[in-house]
C-alpha cells in the first residue's frame, strides 16, 4: 500500500519510533512531517525535482512557514538560506519539510536515543560528516506549513547541545557552547588549532 502505519507502544521512543520507520521505508527519499502540518499540492515534486542530478541531492529542504502566518506582509514565514553549515550548527533551520536519501541516512547511523528529542538534529549534523556539502539544495518556495509554534523545550535544548559538542568532537574541533540569541539557538565559540607566528610587513 502506498500508506502504511506503524503501532508503537507508548513508553517508545521518539528515536525508536523514527528508526522503525527508516527501517520500513522503500523510497529513495524520506521525509517527516508531524500530524498538524500541512504541504503545497505540489510541494514533495518541486522538491523531489531538485533532487535530481549528477550526484542526486542528498537532502532538499524549503521554505516553510505556520498555518497562522499572515503571508501578506511576511509575518511567521520562515525564508531559508541556501546550505549554510554554519547557520546549521547554530540551530536546526531545516526543520520540515526536509528530504533526505534514504541510503545515507541509514548508513549515517539513523537515529540515536542518546539525543532524545533533538534526535532528527544529531541525524542530521552526523549526514553532514559524511556527505558532500554540495549535494545539500534549497527550494526557495513557500511550501509548508508547520502546524506548530517553532517553541523548543528544555530536553531539546538539552539534548541539542549534546548533540552539538559530539559533532565538534567527531570533527575535531575545540571550542564551547554558548546559549544564542533565541531559544533552540547555539553560537559556537572557537578555539585555536594551533597558534601560528604572524609576519607583518610596512612598505614605506
Amino acid at each position: 500500500p502506498a500508506a502504511k502505519q506503524i503501532h508503537v507502544l507508548n513508553d517508545h521512543l521518539m528515536s525508536d519510533c523514527r528508526n522503525q520507520a527508516l527501517a520500513m521505508a522503500q523510497g529513495q527519499y524520506i521525509c517527516f512531517i508531524n500530524a498538524k502540518d500541512a504541504l503545497d499540492a505540489t510541494a514533495l515534486a518541486q522538491v523531489i525535482s531538485s533532487c535530481r542530478g549528477t550526484p542526486p541531492a542528498t537532502l532538499a529542504y524549503s521554505d516553510e512557514g505556520w498555518l497562522s502566518s499572515d503571508e501578506e506582509n511576511g509575518k511567521n514565514i520562515h525564508y531559508k538560506p541556501d546550505w549554510a553549515p554554519d547557520t546549521f550548527r547554530s540551530f536546526n533551520y531545516l526543520s520540515n519539510l526536509c528530504l533526505i536519501r534514504t541510503a545515507a541516512l541509514r548508513l549515517s547511523g539513523g537515529f540515536c536515543r542518546d539525543y532524545e528529542g533533538a534526535e532528527q538534529y544529531d541525524a542530521l549534523l552526523k549526514l553532514t560528516e559524511k556527505e558532500p556539502l554540495q549535494r545539500f539544495v534549497h527550494v526557495p518556495k513557500l511550501l509548508f506549513c508547520n502546524g506548530r509554534p517553532y517553541c523548543p523545550d528544555e530536553t531539546y535544548r538539552v539534548a541539542a547541545r549534546r548533540a552539538l559538542a559530539a559533532h565538534m568532537s567527531r570533527m575535531g574541533w575545540p571550542g564551547r557552547i554558548v546559549d544564542g540569541s533565541f531559544p533552540g539557538s547555539f553560537q559556537i565559540k572557537y578555539g585555536l588549532l594551533n597558534e601560528p607566528l604572524i609576519s607583518i610587513i610596512i612598505p614605506n
